[in-house]
């Protein structure tokens, strides 16, 4: 059944995806399911497990960003791994 459900999401620039492409998500639907039932349980709320959910995808792309945009500053344009904090922390 889920297969079916999966079958039919489309991505923006491909016209017609096969099937098996639908399989992809799987592991991203598995591991969200993990953290919804075990903040459920924990908790007792199912609001709870619903915010466990939304709040660690919040944090991993935040914590992606943040590399990428620290990445960005000290290997790309050369600076120093504390000069973007020296007028507001280091003071």
């Amino acid at each position: 059944m889920i297969y079916l459900f999966l079958q039919a999401i489309s991505f923006p620039g491909f016209t017609q995806l096969e099937p098996k492409h639908g399989i992809l998500l799987l592991p991203i639907l598995f591991h969200m399911l993990l953290i919804f039932m075990d903040s459920t349980f924990k908790n007792r709320s199912l609001i709870i497990g619903f915010y466990s959910v939304l709040t660690s995808y919040v944090q991993l792309f935040s914590y992606g960003l943040g590399f990428l945009i620290a990445f960005w500053k000290s290997i790309i344009f050369n600076t120093g791994s504390f000069s973007a904090f020296e007028k507001t922390f280091y003071k």
